[in-house]
């Protein structure tokens, strides 16, 4: 229940995660987008994945990276292309 609870009303004053609470409150469009594309991914076994940073997937790949790759260098940047190629490049 408390669980339930947590997930069904942010407390962005108190987050469990500074990053999303800030996110949360500066652009929450943003916000918005990233949690439908999480609750997509991991949470929604019958929902067709759509990324949010899909125009970005397409540069990098044409560029030769793995569309995997790809979207998990930006995932784990937070969409920035460049510190996303910078990690490519140099792992």
């Amino acid at each position: 229940m408390s669980l339930q609870a947590l997930l069904s009303t942010p407390e962005p004053n108190d987050p469990q995660d500074a990053v999303v609470a800030k996110q949360y409150k500066t652009d929450f469009a943003g916000f918005a987008e990233k949690a439908k594309h999480w609750t997509a991914t991991h949470a929604d076994p019958n929902a067709k994945l759509v990324s949010p940073f899909q125009d970005k997937i397409d540069r990098l790949v044409e560029m030769g990276f793995a569309p995997e790759k790809a979207q998990g260098a930006l995932d784990k940047f937070d969409g920035d292309e460049n510190r996303a190629i910078d990690f490519l490049f140099n792992s």
